[in-house]
């Protein structure tokens, strides 16, 4: 007998809670705010994933978020810093919608997209207009923001980079601190639906320190977890330099290695992100903010010879020297150098040579630099799970809710609330999209012992490839049902007799118990469409 909710059917499970929470008098406001989520349940769902990009203070966020919306809109620079969380949202009007604190009883006031940069320029005459901010959102026609909104935020945790004094300094002038600065960001998490994390150069240590630290373990209501949360590695193109640049270098081969080897040393990375990848953040800004200028001056530096390009652009000393034979001057060589970085502006003579236009070399550099294959998992991965990443946010929204609730009311039972808690329980349990969360998970688990060819089997059947019946059983989406009952039967047989041939106890146990339920779902699926396909 089937026992798994649909999507929507856990949905209007929730919204039928709503009607638990009407009344406004109670004393703490926790039935308001549960009769809000609940009864928005389905609007919640139907909008726009939203993606909160995290890390620590300074580690290049805001120009990860310029090169996603392909424009140079947020503040990057050395000195420059976030201190509010900007929301990037999709609109045919570009314009800045400004949220002052609460406090100062002033109404949201709309600005140019012109004023966001003044917004973050630290004018010790403007500090009081500075403090009384809110948030921010940017309104504006990029195509990313059309599937899925983002969040920059202030930053979580130590400052990363030599500058931490002057950052506290500044930071002091806001009356702020880097506390002050984490609880916002997590703020924005916990709104969020999906989190991207920036790591830094020093991959592992302090950023998982920070994540551990600020977020507690992987469990699924946490801000990091394999479902919503993923990684990038920055500036791995930093690899680049006097003893390994050559002609067909590729800075992210290292960058790969590294990532692989700090998930094989910590567990908890599988845990905590669903995957981490590699990107050169300044090359995929710098994609798009390429002038005429630049343009020209690469064009004439690509018509060098190879050998003499590597020479001169094996490193930053090499190519700003003032003593060069290197034919652009030197304020074209600083500018190329600070929009590109030395390793892009090779790629970028590369791509010249190989005579591509000016549109075919932005996408070129921008596809070097990485960001592409985070726009893709973030369509791919996200964007097929986006419906269950919504919920799974709605639910740990709605668990913290009546978890503070409790503790501010010294824990005393509550019908209603314990009635909210089952229905909760109920969608992470019935609903089938968790249980491929949960197979997922444990198939990063080094303690599972799979048969040779299983893991990538495991890995479709859980959805990872596409979530159609079809997809999961190997077949194009939109095949007819009634063309693999038989293979969702065959399915569903091998992982229940390897679920019975396994001695091996949890965690393998564990999981082939879970891929033998999500097998059996798929099959009744199959062949209740193709009964009511053929009119049964």
């Amino acid at each position: 007998m089937n026992s798994d909710l649909t999507e929507s059917a856990a949905v209007a499970l929730l919204t039928r809670q709503a009607a638990r929470f009407t009344s406004s008098s109670d004393r703490f406001g926790y039935r308001k705010d549960l009769h809000d989520l609940l009864a928005g349940a389905a609007r919640r769902v139907r909008r726009p994933m939203r993606l909160a990009v995290v890390g620590r203070i300074k580690c290049g966020k805001s120009t990860l978020v310029n090169a996603l919306i392909e424009r140079g809109l947020a503040s990057t620079g050395t000195t420059e810093m976030t201190f509010t969380v900007a929301e990037y949202r999709y609109d045919e009007r570009e314009f800045l919608r400004v949220h002052y604190r609460d406090a100062t009883g002033r109404a949201p006031a709309e600005f140019g997209l012109d004023e966001l940069y003044r917004l973050n320029d630290h004018d010790a005459g403007r500090l009081d207009e500075l403090r009384s901010i809110g948030h921010v959102e940017v309104h504006l026609p990029a195509e990313l923001l059309a599937e899925v909104g983002l969040l920059d935020t202030p930053g979580l945790g130590s400052v990363h980079g030599d500058d931490s004094a002057s950052t506290e300094r500044l930071l002091a002038t806001m009356d702020l601190t880097l506390a002050d600065v984490g609880k916002a960001s997590g703020a924005a998490m916990a709104q969020a639906d999906a989190v991207l994390y920036l790591f830094t150069d020093d991959l592992g240590g302090p950023d998982l320190e920070v994540v551990t630290g600020f977020a507690g373990g992987g469990d699924s209501s946490g801000p990091f977890n394999s479902l919503r949360a993923f990684g990038v590695l920055s500036r791995c193109d930093g690899s680049w330099g006097p003893r390994t640049a050559a002609v067909d270098y590729d800075p992210f081969g290292p960058a790969r290695a590294r990532i692989r080897a700090f998930q094989d040393d910590d567990d908890r990375v599988g845990e905590l992100f669903h995957t981490v990848v590699p990107i050169a953040g300044l090359l995929a800004e710098g994609a798009f903010r390429l002038d005429a200028g630049h343009l020209s001056d690469l064009r004439a530096l690509s018509s060098s010879g190879l050998p003499e390009l590597v020479r001169w652009l094996r490193g930053e000393r090499s190519f700003l020297a003032e003593e060069t034979d290197c034919p652009l001057p030197l304020p074209a060589r600083s500018s190329l150098a600070a929009v590109l970085g030395c390793w892009g502006v090779f790629r970028a003579c590369i791509h010249i040579k190989d005579g591509r236009s000016d549109e075919e070399l932005r996408a070129a550099l921008f596809r070097d630099s990485g960001v592409a294959d985070v726009v893709a998992l973030v369509r791919g991965h996200f964007g097929r799970r986006s419906t269950l990443i919504k919920l799974n946010a709605l639910l740990a929204e709605i668990e913290r809710t009546v978890a503070r609730h409790r503790t501010e009311d010294g824990g005393r039972p509550d019908a209603n609330l314990t009635e909210v808690t089952r229905a909760v329980a109920e969608v992470r349990e019935r609903v089938l999209g968790f249980a491929d969360l949960e197979l997922l998970r444990g198939l990063q688990q080094r303690s599972v012992s799979l048969g040779p060819g299983e893991t990538e089997r495991a890995r479709r059947l859980a959805g990872e490839f596409g979530t159609s019946c079809a997809q999961r059983l190997g077949r194009p989406a939109g095949a007819p049902p009634a063309g693999f009952t038989a293979v969702a039967d065959e399915e569903a047989a091998y992982w229940r007799r390897r679920l019975n041939e396994d001695l091996n106890g949890n965690p393998t146990r564990h999981l082939l118990r879970t891929l033998s339920r999500i097998a059996d779902e798929v099959a009744y699926r199959v062949h209740t469409a193709a009964d009511l396909l053929s009119g049964y």
